[in-house]
């Protein structure tokens, strides 16, 4: 019996879990004290919209139903703006402390 259900490919959802992976191996390298520089782990929020950009486009090439997965979206816009706000608390934390 031959199965005919078309997959459904959720555009969003592969960037998200990278980028999910990647950030989380980063902060947990910055805790270990494998580099200081916490603004680095910033610097590579625009990686996540050009990984979301190629997932359109290969997407759009394919052949068959794809769907944008608005909650891998929203969910990597949020934790890029999260990755901000740590970084932000971060460096006026260390300001601070170079002040007293």
């Amino acid at each position: 019996m031959e199965n005919n259900v078309k997959r459904t490919h959720r555009v969003g959802s592969v960037t998200a879990g990278l980028s999910l992976i990647c950030f989380g191996a980063l902060f947990i390298a910055h805790m270990l004290g494998y580099f200081s520089d916490v603004t680095m782990i910033a610097r590579l929020i625009p990686a996540i919209m050009i990984g979301l950009g190629i997932e359109v486009l290969l997407s759009n090439r394919a052949k068959g139903n794809f769907v944008y997965d608005k909650g891998a979206i929203a969910l990597m816009f949020v934790m890029a703006l999260m990755v901000l706000a740590e970084c932000g608390a971060i460096e006026v934390m260390d300001y601070i402390k170079a002040a007293v």
